[in-house]
């Protein structure tokens, strides 16, 4: 901006040092302003907590340090090397300018704006409305999903299910994936899962698949749509091969999270009453076309022994139900009968306990002999009731209340904000019990979570920018006509989004943050200068046309070369671009409608705000 002013100065005719020491001080204020609002609406990024500041807290510094830089180089160097290097033309190149066809209907554009003030405003507002609309209708999400190129499937028999039965429905699927040209490798681990092999866990009826994709660049399909694609023939192969099979299809995103998954938990303190909500919900929700997969705690279990002491029975024989639990699992688990120290003082604990043979046999454990407090003996069977049956993997308290959690994987055709809006509805549905509570996890917890803090960090960056214009204006009236430019960008924004299907994720709120600093500086250009020519004694509807003439070639320039710069990441070249690409996508749709209808819509608000120009030709617009 400053170099545009210098060279306009010298194509007037004017001597190079002239031009650069007139050029530089006519947009100094202007650019000092700007390069400091943009700043300003970096600081309340960079006290934010959680993930979002560890994400953006590098990004906010390094942005705030090269424009801080770039003010310095652009007030100084600048204006000495344009002094030296620069040459003016032989001709008055300004003036020809100014009559250009571009700038003659700009200047038309520019009057019809100002004597129909009302019908702009009017524009104005319905484009607002209608991008504020469009912005309810891309959804919601965490943070955008990221290609990591593989993906894990899960596969799970029936209990007692030999090894080899679980090997054919491996080898089945193997065969499938082989008729995929996007599959780069695949390895399958048989009897375990790569997590339970860490603890050492084997289970003959489970397995899981490692699938490489190739590259991104090789392949016409995202992960996301290729596991939808393949997901249908994959688990038809499997049931085929043996009915009890059951597959999952896990991917992980940079978050750490699982992509196009919600998790919830459903809370009540009547354990009957939770299980009947849990069923409802699971059914009303696995009719719905978006879900993929839904599972639940209660879905896996394990085989057990189950121990239920009958109150009545034991109270006869003077025992607690407490003390038959303790003796339960001095039998079943054992006990430390001492401890023993080494000359390296290592420490060996002594764990006696029951040969397996009694503790994992039913009618060993009802023929154990337990003493009665009156020294009489007498068989577990008598005071409890034990039988073999299948018990949840874990279970889970929340709020000193029973839980069960849900897991549900939906398509990649939507997205979080969609199918949580879908879930309450189906759950509000269902009219549950008062007593039963729905509580979610997740990327929905941390997005809503992220949102409290973003919405005061976006509160705060219009706060600091309008206080950082009204000192460097010394008024309250400009800044505030300033601020006007703030909600114009919504409407870019809100197409960019719609148009490339993009939701609002926490990059694009970020980019809405940094948007508010950037979209401010054309109306602080324009003022600044309507200001300046206002001083110098020209009426002021004329000072208000003659700024935007003269300010539109550097306006267009800064915008212009902002978006090309913003290009490559909006298009998502490169990997791992996916995350910073709609924050890309974000700042080109506000800058494109910002930078446009700032040179009609801020004359026509200055005007209404300026004495000088309240009333044109006699009408109020």
């Amino acid at each position: 901006m400053v170099i545009e002013n210098i060279y306009r100065h010298l194509a007037m005719g004017k001597d190079a040092k002239e031009a650069a020491r007139i050029g530089s001080y006519e947009v100094g204020g202007a650019i000092t302003a700007s390069t400091l609002t943009t700043v300003a609406v970096f600081l309340p990024v960079v006290f934010i907590t959680g993930i979002i500041g560890e994400l953006f807290k590098e990004f906010a510094v390094t942005i705030s340090f090269s424009l801080i830089a770039s003010l310095l180089v652009s007030l100084t160097v600048v204006p000495m090397l344009a002094s030296r290097l620069l040459k003016s033309p032989k001709r008055n190149i300004e003036k020809e300018r100014q009559s250009s066809y571009i700038l003659q209907r700009l200047e038309r554009g520019v009057r019809w704006c100002l004597h129909h003030r009302v019908l702009v405003l009017i524009i104005s507002t319905l484009l607002l409305v209608g991008g504020g609309f469009g912005l309810t209708t891309v959804g919601m999400q965490f943070l955008p999903k990221t290609d990591e190129g593989f993906f894990t499937i899960r596969v799970k028999l029936g209990n007692g299910t030999a090894l080899s039965e679980t090997e054919k429905v491996l080898v089945a699927i193997e065969k499938e994936l082989k008729k995929e040209p996007d599959v780069e490798t695949y390895v399958s681990l048989i009897g375990t899962t790569q997590e339970g092999s860490f603890r050492g866990a084997r289970n003959a009826n489970e397995a899981e698949m490692y699938v490489k994709l190739k590259p991104i660049n090789k392949r016409t399909r995202s992960i996301f749509q290729f596991s939808d694609d393949i997901k249908e023939s994959i688990e038809k192969v499997a049931v085929s091969t043996n009915a009890t099979a059951r597959l999952s299809f896990n991917m992980q995103s940079t978050a750490g999270s699982n992509p196009n998954t919600l998790t919830f938990s459903v809370l009540d303190t009547n354990k009957e009453r939770l299980e009947e909500s849990v069923n409802k919900i699971y059914g009303s929700l696995n009719k719905l076309e978006e879900v993929n997969e839904i599972t639940t705690d209660l879905m896996e279990q394990l085989e057990e022994v189950q121990i239920t002491v009958n109150r009545r029975e034991a109270l006869k024989q003077g025992l607690m139900p407490a003390a038959i639990a303790m003796i339960v699992n001095n039998v079943t688990r054992g006990s430390i009968a001492t401890q023993m120290v080494d000359d390296d003082l290592e420490i060996y604990r002594v764990i006696v306990e029951y040969d397996k043979d009694v503790s994992e046999s039913v009618e060993s454990l009802k023929g154990l002999l337990i003493k009665n407090p009156a020294g009489n003996y007498i068989e577990l069977g008598d005071v409890t009731n034990i039988k073999r049956g299948y018990g949840p993997v874990r279970i889970e308290r929340i709020n000193q209340q029973d839980a069960v959690q849900f897991t549900l994987k939906y398509k990649d055709t939507t997205n979080l904000g969609f199918i949580s809006r879908t879930v309450d509805q189906e759950i509000k549905n269902l009219k549950l019990a008062e007593e039963t509570e729905i509580i979610f996890s997740g990327d929905r917890e941390l997005l809503d979570s992220a949102l409290n803090q973003l919405i005061l960090a976006f509160v705060l960056a219009i706060t600091f920018v309008y206080l950082v214009m009204a000192a460097q204006f010394e008024s309250l009236k400009f800044p505030l006509v300033i601020m006007f430019t703030v909600p114009l960008m919504v409407i870019g924004v809100a197409l960019a989004l719609t148009i490339t299907k993009t939701p609002i994720s926490l990059t694009v709120i970020i980019g809405v943050i940094v948007l508010a600093g950037i979209v401010v500086n054309n109306a602080i250009v324009i003022i600044d200068y309507i200001n300046q020519k206002k001083d110098q004694g020209i009426e002021s509807v004329e000072a208000i046309i003659l700024s935007v003439k003269e300010r539109f070639r550097p306006i267009l320039m800064t915008a212009i070369t902002t978006i090309l710069g913003l290009i490559p990441l909006a298009l998502g070249i490169g990997g791992g671009t996916e995350i910073n690409q709609p924050m890309g996508i974000t700042v080109i749709g506000g800058l494109v409608s910002s930078t446009f209808l700032t040179l009609f819509v801020i004359p026509v608000v200055y005007s209404i705000f300026d004495r000088g120009s309240r009333k044109i030709n006699g009408n109020n617009g």
